[in-house]
């Protein structure tokens, strides 16, 4: 009985996770000033779970490293990190993105193997440009950071949430017009049976037009330096805190 109860034991340590969950409300506290190496993945992915155990000892081998972060967002639909998995517009699983989330964060590109995801991090896993490292930033970067610092708690809140606004209100426009498009569409199919040939040539283009107006904004929000922004007003909350 003994026996039974060590093997079972055993068997539900083996399969806990120990590498740390990234979810909507701590993503921002938990990456801040570190350069970071995240899985996103989803439970029912076989490829996410075929990676799992190798994830596993990388996350081993670097969590007694102060400023690197080993770490994963579920992107499944009912999981927590829905808003991050939206946010670097994760749209296959699984995938490996790194760098310092103040700033931005790169695909990784290699085999999902301990030994490559090991030897990447020996070659980049170093002090990266941060808000928290922002003399590893150029002079560029280093102005837009001490800008944001010396903004009141109020206008930089003001300036984060018209950010948000404009990106919201470019993808509602998006989503509008796609509606539009459907039901033209459908308006087609139920008077004449289907779309005729030049309509949907129509229909094509604009759906092209829709999605490079989608891009576009996606990249400007990106380039209004939210994450900048979003990662001072972090500091500057665990900063009261103490």
């Amino acid at each position: 009985m003994i026996a039974f109860l060590l093997i079972t034991l055993s068997l539900v340590v083996s399969v806990t996770a120990k590498v740390p969950s990234l979810t909507d409300e701590n993503f921002l506290s938990l990456t801040a000033g570190k350069t970071v190496f995240i899985k996103f993945f989803a439970p029912w992915c076989e490829f996410c779970q075929e990676m799992e155990k190798d994830f596993e000892k990388l996350y081993d081998e670097w969590s007694d490293v102060p400023d690197v972060l080993i770490a994963e967002v579920d992107c499944h639909a009912d999981g927590k990190g829905q808003k991050i998995c939206n946010k670097y517009k994760i749209n296959t699983l699984p995938m490996v993105k790194w760098g310092s989330t103040d700033m931005s964060l790169e695909n990784y590109d290699y085999e999902y193997t301990l030994e490559a995801m090991n030897n990447f991090g020996v070659e980049f896993f170093v002090p990266m440009c941060s808000v928290t490292n922002v003399h590893l930033c150029d002079d560029e970067t280093k102005a837009f950071v001490d800008m944001y610092k010396a903004m009141k708690e109020v206008d930089l809140d003001a300036a984060i949430a018209k950010a948000e606004d404009e990106l919201l209100e470019a993808l509602v426009i998006a989503d509008e017009k796609e509606k539009v498009l459907r039901e033209i569409e459908q308006k087609q199919v139920e008077e004449k049976g289907s779309v005729p040939e030049q309509v949907q040539i129509i229909l094509e283009e604009e759906q092209k037009k829709i999605v490079t107006e989608r891009v576009a904004a996606l990249a400007k929000h990106e380039k209004s330096g939210i994450d900048t922004m979003l990662a001072v007003k972090a500091m500057v909350s665990v900063s009261d805190e103490l």
